[in-house]
């Protein structure tokens, strides 16, 4: 029962853990795009 619920809780950070690295991810995207966008219209 120990050794089910660390597995448990391991799976549950490593799950926590990708969700933040995917939203870290998409974020810096979104903010590369808008730079890149806006040198290209000159308004950055």
């Amino acid at each position: 029962m120990t050794v089910q619920n660390n597995i448990f809780t391991t799976g549950l950070t490593t799950n926590v853990v990708g969700n933040v690295v995917l939203l870290l991810v998409i974020l810096i995207s979104l903010l590369l795009a808008d730079i890149l966008l806006g040198k290209k219209m000159g308004s950055f």
